[in-house]
């Protein structure tokens, strides 16, 4: 996950922190970093706009669900020169400039869909002032319909933009309800190796990892019997897809969707607990996992 270099004023700080945990030591840095410009903006440097960085130091958001559908958070624009009067600074959303980034950088990370996220087209600087700023909101359910990481791109358009400083880009990682550490329990049945066969764990700080909306993968190759000194080989971790209903139905890559329908397979959200039962075929029969998953706490 990335960093959240964010260029936060400090009164939105708390209307950040009320919806998503943030890391706060970045936040000190981002400040800092916003104080550094600002001394050289008003030091009568020539009238330019800008972001205030370059492509090589993009803005990355790692969103942590904390009960809002939103997650809000500001972006600033600059002015470096003296006495000027209230400025409107033009942005379009650019979709160049995250494929500039994803061909410097050798990544391949998609461009956020319209419907994921708003963002002004103007942002206005106060007379007499050197930052202005702009309100991001993100959608957070729509983002990951679409995916779980994304990335939109930034230009300011006017013909003062700065040239080292006029397009920037912000990289979103977000995470769902489910995502974070558990403490795995359970059993594995083998039908023809005994010494794969018995209780599991418990293990601790076991990742779920975001997949969708409602969906986590476990981020750890799936463990045989205790003893057994055994896992699944890659491509067998199960993916839990929790339903409206608290039902729970697992795949994966390899087996698609194989469960016992005598299990019940659910997931208990005053506890935050996923009970799963799942198998597959192979030589001598079915490969019974039972997962207990308790979560424990973010990751």
């Amino acid at each position: 996950m990335g960093f959240i270099k964010i260029k936060f004023k400090t009164n939105n700080m708390k209307k950040v922190l009320s919806s998503f945990l943030l890391l706060s030591s970045v936040l000190l840095f981002s400040c800092t970093k916003e104080k550094d410009w600002l001394e050289v903006a008003g030091n009568g440097s020539a009238p330019a706009t800008s972001f205030g960085y370059s492509l090589a130091e993009p803005l990355s958001l790692d969103i942590i669900p904390g009960g809002s559908a939103t997650f809000d958070t500001t972006i600033n624009v600059f002015y470096s020169g003296s006495g000027n009067g209230a400025i409107d600074v033009n942005v379009k959303v650019d979709p160049s400039v995250v494929d500039a980034y994803n061909l410097a950088n050798g990544t391949a990370i998609p461009v956020a869909p319209d419907n994921t996220f708003t963002i002004p087209s103007s942002f206005s600087i106060p007379a007499g002032s050197h930052v202005g700023s702009g309100d991001l909101s993100i959608n957070i359910d729509e983002l990951l319909n679409n995916g779980v990481q994304f990335a939109i791109g930034l230009t300011i358009t006017d013909a003062g933009a700065q040239a080292s400083g006029k397009s920037m880009i912000v990289l979103i990682t977000a995470r769902n309800a489910y995502d974070g550490l558990y403490t795995l329990t359970g059993a594995t049945a083998h039908p023809t190796n005994p010494v794969l066969t018995g209780p599991v764990g418990p293990y601790t700080d076991v990742p779920l990892l975001t997949v969708s909306a409602n969906a986590v993968i476990l981020g750890i190759a799936h463990p045989w019997a205790n003893g057994s000194g055994s896992a699944l080989p890659g491509g067998y971790e199960p993916t839990y897809t929790i339903h409206d209903d608290n039902s729970v139905t697992v795949t994966n890559t390899a087996i698609g969707e194989h469960e016992d329908p005598t299990y019940d397979n659910h997931y208990d959200p005053a506890t935050k607990t996923i009970y799963a039962q799942w198998m597959y075929t192979s030589t001598g029969g079915d490969r019974v996992f039972t997962d207990t998953l308790v979560y424990t706490g973010p990751r």
